[in-house]
């Protein structure tokens, strides 16, 4: 017998597998593992505060929207820092290129992304 069987189905009884695993000197030859057992939550059993979310609907295509928004705003916020930056090493005479594009770069492929996820979403509520 494994630590892994049980008398109910897929519930797990710890108690029993600890039991034997550590003796009747840990536990003691009078205690009652079934009354231990019956208080385990069940393993299969989901949580009852678990989120539900819809199984249809436009959740998925907010969240998107939502997630590029996100960053795209981080990503402006990082070109700015980069080219203040850049702008005080050039003033400082030590610039080799302008290095800030290649922040700007995915900056602009997240506005364009955003910017088709958006208006595939009006065409969606349109009925189009």
């Amino acid at each position: 017998m494994g630590a892994l069987d049980g008398r109910n189905g897929s519930k797990l009884h710890a108690a029993h597998a600890f039991k034997r695993a550590m003796g009747d000197h840990v536990l003691g030859n009078d205690t009652d593992v079934d009354g231990l057992s019956t208080i385990m939550p069940n393993p299969a059993a989901p949580p009852s505060h678990a989120l539900h979310y819809p199984a249809t609907g436009t959740h998925g295509k907010h969240s998107l929207s939502e997630a590029l928004r996100a960053l795209f705003l981080m990503l402006f916020l990082a070109s700015i820092l980069n080219i203040i930056i850049w702008a005080g090493l050039a003033f400082a005479g030590n610039v080799m290129y302008f290095w800030p594009i290649w922040i700007i770069i995915p900056l602009l492929i997240v506005f364009g992304l955003k910017y088709a996820v958006d208006k595939n979403r009006a065409k969606d509520s349109e009925g189009g």
